[in-house]
């Protein structure tokens, strides 16, 4: 019975290549899922501030000022290098997010919600369709 001396050399560098292979493909697909999931969180958290958006413009209370202060109360939940405006009148107005420099392949990208003057709220994403959390439209 032979004596088992270890790997060749030839297939180390085998191993190594399949690896290598699988590394390549791999990335990509995760990079991908990795910026889906930093916009739906953001959309997540720009959803936050409909319910008392709301609360506000049914009280008759809504302004930029008070827009404001929601934006203070809740901004805390926000992704990482995301700035976020609003602009309200008395029936219409957007909470809009857009992605700084350090954004990555997210960076300048602007994620909307705005809200019609029937009271309905529409979702507009300006990045690819790939990462556009569901039910927002380019």
């Amino acid at each position: 019975m032979d004596s088992f001396n270890g790997f060749t050399l030839v297939e180390l560098l085998f191993v190594v290549a399949i690896v290598g292979i699988l590394s390549a493909v791999s990335f990509p697909v995760y990079q991908g899922y990795v910026y889906r999931s930093e916009v739906q969180g953001l959309h997540s958290a720009m959803i936050n501030f409909i319910t008392p958006i709301e609360d506000e413009i049914l009280a008759g209370n809504i302004s930029p000022v008070a827009a404001d202060v929601v934006l203070d109360e809740t901004a805390e939940a926000l992704v990482d290098g995301v700035t976020v405006t609003m602009a309200f009148n008395e029936s219409s107005g957007t909470i809009e997010g857009k992605y700084g420099d350090k954004s990555g392949l997210l960076t300048g990208e602007v994620l909307a919600l705005g809200r019609t003057v029937e009271g309905g709220w529409l979702c507009f994403w300006s990045g690819a369709e790939d990462y556009a959390p569901q039910g927002c439209g380019n």
